[in-house]
């Protein structure tokens, strides 16, 4: 992903970790902002624990910063990354998260 999305996650006003973890993903991310990092990778690059990863990024996918493409990318699901957590207009090939 450009700079100017990664530079996007700064002013986003979520928790530090929160942001850290998005920044991740915008950095993993495509010319699309299309990535598919593992909570594995994430959490070696940041230094968190893989359970604090997959908590922010729960909330990032609930708040819109995160939106999951498809579920079924091999091991790990397929996200776009929203930095400023606007919720955007929804493709056809983009499944709906199951709270639970």
């Amino acid at each position: 992903m450009s700079w100017e999305h990664v530079s996007l996650c700064w002013s986003a006003e979520i928790s530090a970790t929160q942001k850290l973890v998005l920044m991740c993903y915008a950095e993993a991310a495509n010319k699309d902002a299309e990535c598919w990092p593992s909570s594995r990778f994430v959490a070696k690059q940041t230094g968190l624990s893989k359970s604090a990863v997959q908590k922010a990024r729960r909330f990032l996918i609930a708040e819109g910063f995160l939106v999951v493409v498809d579920e079924c990318r091999g091991y790990t699901p397929y996200y776009r990354v929203q930095p400023t957590g606007e919720a955007p207009e929804i493709p056809d090939n983009v499944v709906e998260l199951k709270q639970g």
